[in-house]
């Protein structure tokens, strides 16, 4: 029992050395790595702010010299509505207060990250060492600067997958099922971070599947998640019926993203300017008849697309026209998707960690450089890792989907990825989108390893 207790000790004061010094890089970074918001983040910034003002999830525009505010779901608003919540409990919208919050959020997901490796990594060795590469992933730091969704996406989805795992070791039903209503919660707040968590309950629901084919454990399974999950999108279609008057799940900007990265003029799978792309007479005419001028500038046609949640379903049903009439463009584009997401190294911390290089000292570049070459490195090996154990257990996936079970840890890894692949083959393909696969790719990293050492 005393040596027990002593490795007991060993462990906390490991885990206590090794979050500390990971909260420590993450303070450090963001106080002497020079980032100020762009573009989306920008965007989410100033939502945020207004939010803090008490102006609601709005944003402001200008016209003759009159500042007008608007509400705003153009892109999913758990971000800025968390962001928003944090400003008013420190007591101001510093940018700095934001990247503190990131700071925080960054750290708790490693907690999650450390019970998810330690259920689902046998030798002890190894999985405090994926626990110390994941506490000093490059891109696990150098995000703490940038004010995107990143960072709370895998807060959500870290806590999502380290729940899916232990919900198991509740013994008593009648907390289970309870426990499973908090995991749709859970799925739900995901979903306004990042509207794709909307189709994630099906992962759970064909995880539970391949692990047992109890017909009414999977009804109880699939109604008890449900609840959790339809309670936050209620309150968010609610919400958005309030500000808009139209039915909107969550954000409008679907159809906005669905034209604009599939189009025959598309050959890099990522933005170009809606104005680019063709359009049919009938779609243009309808874009008419909601006040969308096609034809501008890209300043003007993001002010647009943000005041006007009428311009999304015209634009997606061109999308899926397109989609219908050129299916072997689409797989292209798709697989160009796949490709800049999970096969462009680090080029999205370069991009937007470190897009103020140029400004560093000598010295400076030279460290920044040797950063992103690790981060290149690291990202390129835990990739190779994942594709790697997708392939070795593709064959039980589709065996387990008809007939023989599966551990729910080989199966929720593998759809995990899987899912992530599909949501980029469609929608929007760049670096910075592989960032809450990482950690999912280091748990295969050490699912590979453990075999081999067992």
């Amino acid at each position: 029992m005393a040596n027990k207790s002593r490795i007991n000790y060993k462990s906390i004061s490991a885990f206590v050395i090794i979050m500390f010094l990971a909260i420590l890089a993450r303070v450090w970074w963001i106080n002497n790595i020079p980032l100020e918001p762009v573009f989306d983040f920008e965007t989410y910034y100033k939502v945020a702010t207004n939010y803090y003002e008490g102006k609601g999830l709005s944003y402001t525009y200008e016209k003759d010299g009159v500042a007008y505010e608007k509400p705003w779901a153009f892109q999913a608003y758990g971000y800025p509505l968390t962001m928003g919540t944090f400003f008013k409990i420190m007591g101001n919208s510093e940018v700095y207060t934001a990247k503190v919050l990131n700071v925080i959020l960054s750290s708790i997901s490693l907690v999650f990250i450390f019970f998810i490796l330690k259920k689902i990594i046998k030798n002890k060795k190894l999985m405090w060492g994926l626990f110390i590469a994941t506490a000093f992933l490059p891109n696990y730091i150098a995000y703490n600067n940038v004010l995107g969704s990143e960072i709370l996406s895998v807060f959500m989805f870290s806590l999502l997958i380290c729940c899916t795992l232990y919900i198991d070791d509740i013994k008593s039903s009648k907390l289970r099922y309870k426990a499973l209503i908090l995991l749709g919660l859970i799925c739900g707040c995901a979903a306004i971070v990042k509207p794709y968590f909307m189709a994630y309950p099906v992962i759970l629901i064909v995880t539970e599947w391949m692990r047992n084919k109890d017909i009414k454990n999977i009804l109880l399974y699939i109604v008890t998640v449900l609840i959790g999950f339809s309670t936050i999108l209620g309150c968010s279609i609610a919400k958005n019926y309030k500000d808009f008057g139209m039915f909107i799940p969550i954000s409008y900007n679907g159809g906005y993203v669905s034209f604009i990265n599939n189009n025959s003029l598309n050959t890099k799978g990522g933005w170009i300017n809606v104005a680019k792309v063709p359009i049919s007479e009938k779609g243009l005419k309808a874009l008419e008849e909601v006040g969308y001028d096609f034809y501008v500038d890209a300043q003007t046609e993001k002010m647009q697309s943000f005041q006007n949640p009428k311009v999304s379903p015209i634009l997606k049903k061109e999308a899926l026209n397109w989609m219908n009439n050129h299916p072997l463009e689409f797989i292209e584009l798709g697989l160009l998707r796949v490709v800049n997401v999970f096969f462009s190294g680090a080029n999205d911390v370069s991009m937007w960690c470190l897009e103020n290089i140029g400004e560093f000292s000598n010295s400076g570049i030279r460290w920044a450089k040797i950063f992103l070459g690790i981060a290149e490195i690291t990202v390129s090996v835990l990739v190779f890792a994942g594709i790697v154990f997708i392939l070795m257990n593709l064959k039980k996936l589709f065996v387990a989907l008809v007939k023989d079970s599966l551990d729910k840890k080989t199966s929720l890894m593998c759809l995990s990825i899987l899912f992530f692949v599909a949501v980029f083959f469609v929608l929007e393909g760049q670096a910075r989108y592989n960032f809450p696969t990482l950690f999912l790719f280091m748990a295969t990293l050490g699912m590979l390893c453990d075999k081999n050492l067992d």
